[in-house]
């Protein structure tokens, strides 16, 4: 039996909050693409390891969006 689809995402976030690097600011939120997250999820009121999330959609609904990140685009 394969994992969910949270359970997935919340073991990328681990994956990369322990490799986050010690020079950079530590994360304030998580972006995650609307389809991978599971339909009772609500980004408004849900959080994935104490992080807010934001989707994909939500930012292009946005016309502008200001984050800092350390992979590229």
């Amino acid at each position: 039996m394969g994992l969910d689809r949270l359970t997935l995402i919340v073991n990328q976030v681990k994956d990369k909050l322990d490799n986050w690097p010690s020079n950079l600011p530590y994360p304030t939120i998580v972006i995650v693409h609307e389809s991978h997250l599971p339909d009772d999820f609500d980004p408004n009121l849900d959080k994935l390891l104490d992080l807010p999330v934001v989707t994909t959609l939500q930012i292009r609904k946005n016309s502008v969006r200001l984050a800092y990140l350390n992979e590229q685009l």
